[in-house]
């Protein structure tokens, strides 16, 4: 018996679950003669019917970095949608002070901006979300129990979740697949926090 797919493990999850599943899977071969095909998926559920928290997986080989293999959860928030912002743990390269090369900015807090990296676009658009203490504990506290996640707001395409076509988006995202009921469970629990400040 062939092992099951990460779509398959997360639709049996969302069924059992009571969440309304929605995937899709698109051929992305460069030639029609190939021998390995290659394809491009999505997979998201809402928490609970009528909520605005999402679970969200994407895979697209044609893409590089973040972008191009991710899960995690998103919720809608209200900021410009071209406020990008991506917040990391800093490593030893950020403290070596090597470039950059997206546009950084900071919270306004020591604490976090000694632990923490904010790049992106057009960032102080979302000032009014990233310079907010609550937010910023739950920032904090997230990152601190969840080294392989970032916050993210509107830095990846999430257009294949119609409610985030044309709007802005807060997400807990990390550069795999989160497979684990437990762990999207526990990321609900997560965004909620941030949702009760928002």
């Amino acid at each position: 018996m062939a092992e099951k797919t990460a779509i398959e493990i997360l639709t049996e999850f969302a069924h059992r679950t009571n969440r309304e599943v929605q995937t899709n899977e698109e051929d992305m071969s460069f030639f029609t003669n190939h021998t390995h095909t290659r394809h491009a998926r999505t997979i998201w559920f809402p928490d609970k019917p009528g909520e605005k928290r999402y679970f969200g997986a994407f895979s697209n080989p044609r893409l590089v970095g973040i972008r191009s293999f991710y899960s995690g959860v998103f919720i809608p928030i209200d900021v410009p949608q071209k406020a990008i912002a991506n917040i990391r743990e800093k490593t030893i390269f950020d403290k070596l002070k090597l470039p950059n090369l997206r546009k950084t900015g900071k919270f306004n807090n020591k604490k976090l901006d000694k632990k923490l990296l904010i790049s992106g676009e057009q960032i102080e658009r979302a000032s009014k979300i990233l310079h907010d203490q609550k937010i910023q504990h739950e920032i904090l506290g997230f990152m601190k129990k969840n080294p392989p996640y970032r916050v993210i707001i509107n830095d990846i395409d999430l257009s294949y979740i119609p409610l985030f076509k044309s709007k802005s988006y807060l997400g807990l995202v990390r550069a795999f697949w989160e497979i684990d009921g437990e762990n999207i469970e526990k990321l609900f629990e997560d965004i909620k926090q941030f949702e009760k400040h928002l």
